[in-house]
C-alpha cells in the first residue's frame, strides 16, 4: 500500500510492508500424505513428506528435512502468515515433534535443525536449535508464545510465521543429516484428531477371504482425545469400536478386516465421534475390491503388461476418492494432480514401488 497527495505533481509515500491474508488460528499439520507439503500451508525448498522416520507419531509419515539439493543446501520450509494479532494473553502454544537420523543418515554435530520466528518487525528470530546425534524417539517441544514474546520480540501480529530448517552437509546423490519433524500445532491448547488415511482401500480381495489392514488415530493437538463413538455399519468390513483416550501426540492403531462374501466393489463410511477441536465427526472412507479366482482376472491381473492408470473412484467425490494404477515392472512412481488449465495442484504420491 502507499498513499499519495492532493499536490501538483502528486506525491506517493514509500510502500508498506508486503502482506498475505493470514491463515487463522489453529494452525495443525500432521503431514499425511507423501510427497512436498501442503502448498495451501507451506512455501518449501526441497524439504518432503516420508516414510524413513522410526514410530512417528502421526503414522506413517513425517517431515523430513535434509541437506540434500542440487545444488547442494538447506532444506527450509516457512509457513504462510498466521493472524496472531488478538491472541496475546490466551496461552497459546507452539508445538511440534522432532527426530534425528530415523532410518536415514544420522546428522552430525554440525549438521543443525533451526527453528524461526518472524516478529512484527519483519525478522526472523531463532527460537531453537539442535545439533545432530544419532536416532532416538521423537521428542515433543512446546513453546509458549507469551513468554516468547516481549518488547524486542513481539509475535503477536497478523503476519506471523514459522520458518523450520537444516544446515547440513550433503551431496547430490544421498540424503545426509535427515531430521524429521511431526504434529505441528500452533493454538490455545486443544485436542485434535487425524487418522493416516481418508480412505482405506483392500484391493483385489478374493471372495470369502481375509484382508486386514491398519488405521491409526492420532492425537495431533494439546490435550486429552476422547473418541466418544465409532460407527462402521458395512458387513464385509469390521472394526473394533471400543471407545478410548488418547494423550497429545499419542496415536492408536486400529485393525481394520476386509471380508467380502460377493465379488464387485464395496464401500462405507466409518464415522470417528470425538471431542476434537478440528471436527467432531472425522469420516474415513473403506473401499474394498472383491474378486473370485475367474470372474474379475482380465481387470486385475497380477502382473500386468503395461502401465495401467484407472479412472478415479468414486466420481465426483467429497472430500476422498481413490485413483488406482498397476505397474508391469519396479520403477518410479509419481502421482501428481493437475486443474483444468494444466497447472500441477499437488504431488500426492512419489516413492519406489518393488
Amino acid at each position: 500500500m502507499s498513499a499519495i497527495d492532493n499536490e501538483m505533481p502528486v506525491n506517493e509515500s514509500s510502500l508498506s510492508n508486503s502482506m498475505r491474508t493470514p491463515i487463522n488460528l489453529i494452525f495443525n499439520d500432521h503431514f499425511q500424505n507423501a510427497g512436498e507439503p501442503s502448498s495451501l500451508f507451506w512455501t518449501n525448498v526441497r524439504a518432503t513428506i516420508e516414510d524413513r522416520s522410526v514410530d512417528p507419531p502421526s503414522p506413517p509419515y513425517a517431515l523430513n528435512l535434509n541437506g540434500t539439493g542440487i545444488p547442494i543446501g538447506d532444506d527450509i520450509i516457512e509457513s504462510y502468515p498466521i493472524d496472531l494479532s488478538s491472541e496475546q494473553g490466551k496461552g497459546v502454544k507452539f508445538s511440534y515433534l522432532y527426530q534425528p537420523q530415523g532410518s536415514g543418515d544420522p546428522p552430525q554435530s554440525m549438521d543443525s535443525l533451526r527453528i524461526h520466528f518472524k516478529n512484527d518487525a519483519e525478522e526472523w528470530i531463532l527460537v531453537k536449535s539442535y545439533g545432530g546425534e544419532p536416532v532416538k524417539p521423537f521428542e515433543q517441544v512446546i513453546l509458549d508464545m507469551d513468554s516468547l514474546s516481549g518488547q524486542t520480540h513481539n509475535y503477536f501480529h497478523s503476519q506471523f510465521q514459522v520458518r523450520m530448517s537444516v544446515e547440513g552437509r550433503s551431496t547430490p546423490i544421498n540424503p545426509i543429516a535427515d531430521w524429521f519433524i511431526d504434529n505441528i500445532y500452533l493454538g490455545e491448547p486443544l485436542p485434535a484428531i487425524a487418522t493416516s488415511a481418508d480412505t482405506l482401500v483392500f484391493d483385489s480381495t478374493l471372495v470369502n477371504t481375509h484382508f486386514q489392514s491398519t488405521l491409526y488415530i492420532s492425537n495431533t493437538g494439546l490435550d486429552n482425545l476422547q473418541i466418544l463413538d465409532i460407527i462402521s455399519t458395512h458387513p464385509y468390513f469390521s472394526i473394533d469400536t471400543s471407545l478410548f483416550q488418547l494423550a497429545y501426540s499419542n496415536n492408536m492403531p486400529l485393525a481394520v478386516d476386509y471380508f467380502p462374501q460377493d465379488a464387485g466393489v464395496h464401500t462405507t463410511e466409518l464415522q470417528i465421534v470425538s471431542n476434537a477441536h478440528n471436527t467432531d465427526t472425522l469420516i474415513v472412507t473403506f473401499l474394498g475390491v472383491a474378486v473370485t479366482s475367474t470372474g474379475l482376472e482380465p481387470l486385475y491381473s497380477s502382473v500386468p503388461k503395461e502401465f495401467q492408470l484407472s479412472q478415479n473412484f468414486p466420481n465426483p467425490f467429497n472430500p476422498s476418492t481413490v485413483i488406482h494404477y498397476e505397474l508391469s515392472h519396479a520403477d518410479e512412481v509419481r502421482l501428481e494432480l493437475y486443474n483444468l488449465l494444466g497447472q500441477k495442484v499437488n504431488r500426492i504420491l512419489a516413492y519406489f514401488a518393488g
